[in-house]
C-alpha cells in the first residue's frame, strides 16, 4: 500500500511540474513541491496556470494527486512564537503575509481527504509550497 501511495505521489508531482507548476527554484520535498518563482492558479477550464508570487507572502497550495485544488482545507503556519491559520480558497491556496523566517506548515483539516500528521519545513524565501493530499476512502 505504501508503495502505491508513493508511486501516486511521484506521478502527481511530475504532472504538476510538467503542467507549469512554477518555474524558478523548484525543490522536491517528499509529498510537497516548493517553487520560489511562481504560484499555481487553476484556469477556467481546469488547466493549471502560472502567476507571479508577491515578494511578501508565503503561499501554501493544497491539491489532490490529480492536481485538483482542495478548497476549504485549514492550513496552519507556525514560527517559534506564534501560529497563523488560513483556509484554502477555490484555487487551493492559503496566503500567509509574514516576515521572512523559519516556519513550519501542517494541514489541520480537509474534508474528504486524509490529513498528514507531519509538519513541513517552509523554505525561508518567499514562494509557493504545494502539499498533496490523498482522498479519504
Amino acid at each position: 500500500m505504501k508503495k502505491i501511495v508513493s508511486l501516486l505521489l511521484v506521478v502527481a508531482m511530475t504532472a504538476l511540474v510538467l503542467t507549469g507548476c512554477g518555474s524558478v527554484g523548484k525543490k522536491s520535498m517528499g509529498n510537497i513541491l516548493y517553487s520560489s518563482g511562481a504560484a499555481v492558479k487553476t484556469g477556467q477550464n481546469g488547466s493549471i496556470k502560472t502567476a507571479e508570487v508577491s515578494n511578501d507572502a508565503y503561499i501554501v497550495m493544497v491539491t489532490d494527486p490529480e492536481g485538483t485544488p482542495v478548497e476549504g482545507a485549514f492550513v496552519q503556519m507556525c514560527s517559534d512564537m506564534q501560529c497563523m491559520m488560513q483556509k484554502t480558497d477555490a484555487t487551493g491556496c492559503a496566503v500567509f503575509k509574514q516576515d521572512p523566517g523559519k516556519y513550519t506548515v501542517h494541514i489541520l483539516k480537509a474534508a474528504g481527504y486524509v490529513v498528514p500528521k507531519e509538519e513541513f519545513a517552509v523554505p525561508q524565501q518567499y514562494g509557493v509550497m504545494n502539499i498533496v493530499l490523498e482522498k479519504s476512502k
